[in-house]
């Protein structure tokens, strides 16, 4: 149960055998009231957003002339289809032409200055804490795609939000 509350909800969990129980024999357990054993295996769900809503996102995306892309950790697997926030190092290779490093208190004066001179924010499975780092509000027009509804619209007032699968959503994007 516990590794899939963790992969399910992108949250840290915990499990603590005490060592006198990690020593005892193990038997499965047998039918019982109320005694059902845990079931094996999880398939996260591919949440996609609406089609409707990808359309529009499009047409913020191509409407812009200094579009900047705020990836993150839940870009991860999206690569092929994606500044980066420091959580979403590892999705992009730094020696990218079109990589400009990471943004927020570690981050590059190129992504600095790529997010205060955009007039458009796409931003992926990012929760960098940081807003000020981001463009000035209403400077830019946004959109942003997060498997985490929670996520949506914290650090910027997008105009397109997407709740979806980054890899998924994106694939939908791209060739709009």
């Amino acid at each position: 149960r516990a590794v899939r509350v963790a992969a399910s909800e992108r949250a840290p969990v915990a499990l603590i055998f005490p060592a006198d129980v990690q020593e005892e024999q193990y038997e499965p357990p047998g039918h019982a009231f109320k005694m059902v054993p845990g079931s094996l295996g999880y398939t996260p769900p591919r949440v996609i957003a609406p089609k409707a809503e990808i359309r529009r996102a499009a047409e913020v995306l191509n409407g812009g002339e200094r579009v900047a892309i705020l990836i993150g950790q839940g870009a991860r697997g999206a690569a092929s289809e994606v500044a980066e926030a420091l959580l979403g190092k590892d999705v992009l290779a730094d020696d990218l032409p079109f990589v400009t490093g990471s943004i927020g208190l570690l981050g590059t004066k190129p992504s600095y200055d790529l997010m205060m001179g955009c007039d458009t924010l796409l931003m992926v499975g990012s929760s960098m804490p940081y807003s000020q780092f981001l463009t000035e509000f209403g400077q830019a027009r946004g959109v942003q795609i997060d498997i985490d509804a929670k996520m949506i619209g914290l650090r910027y007032p997008m105009e397109v939000n997407l709740v979806g699968d980054a890899q998924a959503t994106l694939a939908e994007l791209l060739p709009l």
